[in-house]
């Protein structure tokens, strides 16, 4: 019986995959959660590969070329390379990388907060590329060495969102570092490793990735994690962007309140943000008392001879008789020294 009883019950089993969502309605619940600033670097680097794939964007006019921005002032090629991927498997590995460690930095920071951050990081990464690889070309054949010219290059073309990529994940193991990192399933490490870890181990499995761009990425996330975030977060930026975009459901504010210099700036506000006082509610007047008893400076006496009442306890009565003095020096009861003598 219980082997017939268990037969009728994969029928029910086997009907319950048909009441969950497709693949297509999951899609589109999670594309509706997605915040706007990674919708928005998820759909640049995808049109970008796209038009790389059609000619229509020329993968050598415009990747991170050290020598092109020194002698030929072409200061755009310290963002633009980072939207540019050698083939299918380079831009779905990052942008995998992109959509699980994107939006928890967009809703700490918001999203005006992570794009100056993001911006800021990959600024400063491509700016210690460019110092690395003419550092390394004016000291070629004297004392640079020939794997120093390999590792920061003057000449080369590199390309890809991975140097961004390592700069958020620095900032997520320093975030949170309570659990170790695996790397690949094969084994663990502390949580602040794990950036050098994952560098050490890419660089050994694809000599040919560039070893700059990641290196500078981590060194970028520190600073984004100690300096840049700190004061991103202390600037309300909501005030350039127009209130049609900061109404929208996808753009996030930043997640707490951060007091700086006295002002506590509220950034869930329904009203998108709000400046006040740090020892304030602007929604609420402080109460001057807790508690049972009359509120000092009210109307009416107070009793000088009842004390405060604690609270649980019955309220005082307005106005209370005052107990008559007791009879004698002291009230109750007295011990006889001798006969005849008097009560102390």
């Amino acid at each position: 019986p219980a082997v017939h009883i268990f037969m009728q019950q994969i029928p029910a089993q086997a009907a319950a995959p048909e009441d969950m969502p497709s693949v297509g309605t999951r899609l589109k619940m999670w594309w509706a959660d997605f915040p706007l600033y990674s919708r928005a670097m998820f759909v640049v680097v995808a049109a970008v590969f796209v038009m790389q794939g059609t000619g229509a964007a020329v993968t050598e006019a415009w990747c991170f070329n050290p020598r092109a921005i020194v002698e030929q002032h072409e200061v755009y090629r310290l963002w633009t390379g980072a939207a540019l991927h050698s083939g299918i498997l380079h831009i779905v590995f990052n942008l995998l990388a992109a959509v699980s460690l994107s939006p928890m930095l967009e809703l700490r920071y918001g999203t005006a907060g992570i794009f100056v951050l993001s911006l800021l990081m990959q600024t400063l990464a491509a700016v210690l590329g460019v110092a690395s690889g003419y550092a390394a070309a004016q000291g070629a054949g004297a004392w640079a060495p020939v794997w120093l010219l390999k590792c920061f290059p003057y000449r080369g073309c590199s390309i890809g969102l991975s140097g961004l990529l390592f700069s958020y994940i620095t900032m997520h193991v320093h975030i949170e570092d309570t659990m170790p990192r695996s790397l690949f399933g094969f084994c663990s490490v502390p949580a602040k490793m794990y950036p050098w870890a994952l560098l050490v181990i890419l660089q050994i499995l694809w000599p040919g990735v560039s070893l700059g761009g990641h290196l500078f990425g981590i060194v970028a996330g520190y600073a984004g994690f100690l300096y840049f975030g700190p004061h991103v977060q202390a600037v309300r930026w909501e005030w350039c962007i127009p209130s049609s975009v900061t109404r929208l459901e996808c753009y996030k504010m930043g997640s707490g309140g951060l007091i700086l210099s006295g002002v506590l700036h509220d950034p869930n506000a329904s009203s998108g943000g709000r400046w006040m006082p740090s020892f304030m509610s602007s929604s609420s007047t402080p109460a001057p008392f807790q508690g049972q008893g009359r509120v000092l400076g009210g109307s009416g006496p107070v009793s000088s001879g009842a004390p405060p009442a604690r609270p649980g306890s019955s309220p005082t009565p307005p106005n209370p008789r005052p107990k008559p003095p007791p009879q004698g020096r002291f009230p109750g009861q007295g011990r006889s020294l001798a006969d005849g003598g008097d009560l102390v």
